[in-house]
């Protein structure tokens, strides 16, 4: 899973594992009004790290530790730590949508960490890096 804007306008791309490993991915859904995708990886060298397993019925909560991951603009393999802050916001996406259920977290992000893994302290996920308030 990772930002609608991240992928669109593909439906192949390249995915680079931990291990450094290069594969093809093929972009399996989008859904640009609420900013999410999912791509599909097919490599058998990839194992399990290529991808963490989402609990659906994991609930934020507001104070907890929040560990963003990400990739802004080429840097790789960067992480940031803060807490979730307010839960249920709604952020204005793509073509003006309002997207609702929006985590919001103090975790520093920069411009190109978007699609990134947000997890909790277990390394669990609690959703998908999507956007940064400017001067916030």
């Amino acid at each position: 899973m990772t930002n609608s804007h991240v992928v669109q306008n593909t439906r192949h791309i390249k995915v680079r594992a931990p291990s450094g490993e290069t594969v093809e991915g093929q972009v399996m859904g989008d859904d640009p009004p609420t900013d999410l995708a999912v791509v599909r990886i097919h490599s058998a060298a990839l194992g399990s790290s290529a991808y963490l397993p989402i609990d659906g019925s994991l609930t934020p909560r507001v104070g907890q530790l929040a560990v963003a991951i990400g990739n802004p603009l080429g840097f790789e393999s960067t992480v940031s730590t803060g807490v979730v802050s307010a839960l249920g916001r709604s952020l204005r996406g793509r073509g003006n949508r309002l997207i609702d259920g929006v985590i919001q977290h103090t975790a520093p992000l920069n411009p190109g960490n978007s699609g990134g893994p947000l997890l909790d302290t277990q390394g669990r996920v609690l959703g998908v890096n999507t956007a940064i308030i400017a001067y916030s």
